[in-house]
């Protein structure tokens, strides 16, 4: 059984890129604040799976609490550029933590992400801008 073979219908969630904003200065205690700033989006994106032999291989590593997803490359890996270091995905912030794009140019060619949780970015209620307002 092929593990990680891609179909149309696995690409089933939506992910969006973009970076993280200067710090906001939260008017009621005073704290600072970094939220996401969505660049473009939504697109779809799949699962991939890890073996078991890979997750111990990444145990001690920067990847080691990592997931894997795939997006297309010609639609969606083109557009990601080395300022998107974020991704919001089922409400949650990942970091990008690795972007493994297919060299082979073919219309089903994927693009593997590595991310991670991301604790220190808040998704904003509205839209912020490039200056940090909203």
């Amino acid at each position: 059984m092929a593990l990680n073979k891609f179909y149309g219908h696995n690409f089933n969630t939506k992910i969006c890129f973009g970076k993280n904003s200067k710090p906001v200065r939260n008017e009621n205690d005073g704290t600072m604040k970094t939220y996401f700033n969505k660049l473009i989006g939504p697109f779809f994106c799949a699962p991939y799976t890890r073996t078991m032999h890979q997750n111990f291989q990444l145990m001690g590593t920067e990847f080691q609490s990592t997931r894997q997803i795939a997006v297309n490359h010609q639609w969606v890996g083109r557009k990601i550029t080395p300022e998107m270091k974020y991704a919001e995905m089922n409400g949650e912030i990942y970091q990008i933590i690795d972007n493994s794009p297919d060299q082979t140019d073919t219309p089903n060619g994927v693009d593997i992400l590595s991310l991670k949780l991301a604790k220190d970015i808040s998704l904003p209620e509205t839209e912020v801008t490039d200056d940090g307002h909203f």
